[in-house]
């Protein structure tokens, strides 16, 4: 973009400035795709404020309002969580280890990286590109009336819960996402967990007081904190979602975060319906979901005396 365009671009889109008038809804998307876009292909480097609004046509301080106001996060914070899914990505696939991948995905230091891999993927980067090396997962596999539920559960909380027809399945996709971690079967304290579990699988019951350790960006950790925070028996649609989340155009986004949730139940995704009121996609099956829904409608009904 040179310098003219800019001043144009500028002028035509800050409100209170060229002929007064603010840019449309339309236009304001638009600008924020672009926005998006540009800390997507530049999320190696530190973008400023002043470099992605002249890139947009915005002042920095209308960009950081309206960027917030519509994502959820700001510029800086979005560029973040790009990082940290970089980050997973190289730790994964590449073979520099920890540190190369850390500058590979646009940390300014070691120990940005390992700040940001300690709070978004509940462990350091190096034990998590070691595929859960050096971590000790406790896991338990209990039948219920959806088939079977496999559980696994760190110090912290719990990292896996995940629905199928046999716990050896289950167990698999517990291995393949922490393949180096020491994986124990569980003794009576997971037994005992997982009768909890049942309840809120066959009956409706609640159980957000459990905790949980899961590898997420901060928008997914928004989705589904949204998702916790829709009542037991109700559903929303994927718009409602990302409008709960603080982000009404991420609608693809947040269908994205419902189905990159590893813990069924405990993140209710199963409440997540199509904008017509259909079932729509549910990863352990939409049978499943389906039978979720009515189990936590009959709770509602019986504690409400209905």
């Amino acid at each position: 973009m040179n310098q003219a365009t800019g001043e144009r671009a500028d002028r035509r889109n800050q409100p209170g400035q060229g002929d007064g008038r603010p840019e449309g809804e339309k236009q304001r998307v638009e600008i924020l795709n672009r926005a998006c876009l540009f800390l997507e292909q530049t999320s190696e480097r530190d973008v400023s404020l002043e470099e992605l609004g002249a890139e947009v046509g915005w002042s920095p301080g209308h960009l950081q309002r309206v960027f917030r106001k519509r994502i959820g996060v700001s510029p800086k914070e979005y560029s973040q969580a790009l990082r940290v899914s970089r980050l997973k990505g190289e730790l994964r696939t590449g073979d520099g280890g920890a540190t190369r991948a850390i500058f590979e995905s646009g940390f300014a230091s070691l120990s940005s990286g390992h700040e940001a891999g300690l709070r978004h993927l509940g462990m350091t980067p190096a034990t998590y590109g070691a595929g859960g090396e050096g971590a000790r997962i406790e896991y338990r596999a209990v039948r219920c009336s959806l088939g079977w539920l496999m559980v696994g559960r760190t110090e912290r909380g719990i990292c896996s819960l995940t629905l199928g027809d046999d716990p050896d399945s289950l167990l698999a996709l517990l291995q393949e996402e922490f393949p180096e971690a020491e994986l124990n079967e569980g003794g009576e304290a997971m037994a005992e967990l997982c009768e909890r579990l049942v309840g809120i699988a066959d009956r409706g019951e609640v159980g957000r007081d459990l905790p949980v350790e899961v590898v997420a960006t901060e928008f997914q950790w928004r989705v589904w904190r949204a998702m916790r925070e829709i009542p037991r028996g109700q559903t929303r649609s994927y718009s409602d979602l990302a409008e709960m989340a603080g982000s009404p155009k991420a609608v693809r986004a947040a269908a994205s975060a419902c189905a990159n949730n590893r813990i069924s139940l405990l993140i209710p995704c199963h409440r997540v319906v199509r904008a017509d009121g259909t079932t729509g996609q549910y990863a352990w099956g939409a049978e499943r979901k389906v039978k979720l829904l009515e189990a936590e409608t009959l709770a509602v009904s019986r504690a409400s005396g209905v």
